[in-house]
């Protein structure tokens, strides 16, 4: 009797989700973005799913992908909406770290090839004021009602601390060391919150607000809705949109979160070259990611970092 012949052993390979490993690890704010922009894709691809589009869209090879990329380009650029072209850039953008994902993980073996639209190289990055941002702190400074003291302590950390809507939203109260005066930020594109030192009138707002929220775990800016379903939660993006968006509209001249860091970093700029520093030193209140590395060594030992933010606080 012959022996059975030995089947052949089945190796099996892990077909890549690339849309699963895209959006793995990314900030709740970086998820909701692409989340957007993936819609749109999906809208212009015309299927059910972003899921089905990303898959019909890798899976005809390099040239027609291209091409596709191109059509969508111009469906973009001339969108119902009139799509700003650092929007469209973006949603652009969004496909082609999309592609170098499904690279990563042997999806795919090509690139996109088409240009990004060229945009105003000089952008207006003083934020809305130094007078208008005065008359906003100024409609909340004095009330004793618990939104706007909440308000105004939000206010504050935007300025003083030139910080990104991101940083402020994501803020814990473990995050704050009210005896040292010192608070862990979320800084974009970091895995880790780093230490910085607050001015006293910085500090002595997020007292105020914390006296009247509770000391307890769990967000610094929580909500304040009338629906008691919300009341309590981590304030989002777009609530922190919504109520500078009031104010500044209060105040005489429409602006946005981050228009408040621009206009922090222009006065820190010049507040610092008055007083003899130079740019260098002023990278340790913007924390810019392009020459952190060259300036964390010195950072907790000169108190630059704390005499900007004090110098920016003193102006309002």
């Amino acid at each position: 009797m012959k022996p059975a012949k030995k089947q052949p052993t089945k190796i099996t390979t892990r077909i890549p989700d690339v849309l699963v490993d895209f959006l793995s690890g990314k900030s709740e704010n970086t998820l909701r973005a692409y989340s957007r922009d993936l819609e749109t894709f999906r809208e212009f691809m015309g299927v059910e799913s972003k899921k089905t589009a990303v898959d019909v869209f890798l899976s005809d090879g390099p040239g027609k992908a291209n091409s596709l990329a191109l059509k969508y380009k111009d469906y973009l650029i001339n969108h119902p909406d009139n799509l700003s072209p650092n929007t469209i850039n973006r949603k652009l953008y969004a496909l082609k770290a999309l592609v170098k994902t499904a690279r990563i993980v042997g999806a795919v073996h090509w690139n996109l090839e088409f240009k990004r639209l060229k945009t105003e190289s000089i952008r207006d990055t003083r934020g809305p004021g130094l007078d208008v941002f005065r008359t906003m702190l100024d409609l909340v400074r004095y009330s004793d009602k618990p939104r706007d003291i909440r308000d105004y302590a939000m206010l504050r950390m935007f300025f003083d601390m030139g910080l990104r809507r991101s940083s402020v939203i994501n803020l814990d109260i473990q995050d704050i060391d009210f005896y040292k005066g010192t608070i862990w930020i979320f800084l974009k594109g970091r895995m880790q919150k780093k230490l910085k030192e607050l001015p006293d009138i910085t500090l002595q707002a997020l007292k105020r607000w914390v006296d009247i929220r509770g000391v307890g775990e769990g967000p610094v800016f929580v909500n304040m809705d009338r629906n008691k379903n919300n009341t309590g939660k981590r304030i989002t993006g777009n609530g922190v949109y919504k109520i500078i968006q009031r104010l500044s509209e209060k105040a005489g001249k429409k602006t946005r979160p981050h228009g408040l860091r621009h206009l922090a970093i222009t006065e820190a700029i010049k507040e610092t070259a008055r007083r003899g520093m130079s740019l260098a030193e002023v990278v340790k209140f913007s924390d810019h990611a392009n020459v952190q590395t060259l300036m964390i060594y010195n950072d907790g030992i000169d108190g630059v970092q704390k005499k900007i933010s004090s110098m920016v606080a003193s102006l309002v």
